[in-house]
C-alpha cells in the first residue's frame, strides 16, 4: 500500500466496529510478526543507499498501524514515521524505503517499530545498531 492517512474517521470507524463484533471475532490468530529484506547499492564514491521492503503480518483486518523507521549511522539518528492500514487478513506490505548512509562512519543499522490501533505491534532490526 501507498502512504496512508490513518485519519480520525477510520478509527472511528474501527472502534464501531469492535462495539458491534466480540473482540475474538476481530483478534488476530497469530501475534505480529514482520519481515524487512535490505538491499545495498553504492550511489556514489563513499555513500551506499540501502532498499528496504517490509512486509507484515498477524496484526487486526484493516487495522491502520503506524512505522517509524530509525536509522543509525555513527553517533547519529534519524527517524522516519509513515502509515499503513492492514488487509482483511491482517497483513501489509510498505512501497520500498530507501536511505543512505557513508560507510566512513561505521557501522549501521535499521531499526523498524509498527504499532496498530488495536495496541498490537512487533519490531525488527538490521545492521550493527539492531
Amino acid at each position: 500500500m501507498s502512504n496512508v492517512s490513518c485519519s480520525p474517521l477510520l478509527a472511528l470507524a474501527g472502534s464501531l466496529l469492535l462495539g458491534l463484533a466480540p473482540s475474538a471475532a476481530l483478534a488476530s490468530t497469530s501475534s505480529p510478526s514482520l519481515s524487512l529484506h535490505c538491499t545495498p547499492t553504492r550511489a556514489g564514491i563513499t555513500y551506499f543507499t540501502n532498499t528496504c521492503q517490509l512486509a507484515g503480518r498477524g496484526f487486526h483486518p484493516r487495522e491502520c498501524v503506524q512505522i517509524t523507521y530509525t536509522v543509525s549511522s555513527g553517533s547519529s539518528k534519524t527517524t522516519y514515521r509513515r502509515t499503513s492500514v492492514t488487509d482483511g487478513r491482517g497483513a501489509f506490505t510498505r512501497p520500498p524505503f530507501w536511505f543512505t548512509v557513508d560507510p566512513r562512519k561505521g557501522s549501521f543499522g535499521l531499526n523498524v517499530a509498527v504499532k496498530g490501533t488495536y495496541r498490537d505491534h512487533a519490531t525488527i532490526g538490521v545492521g550493527a545498531a539492531s
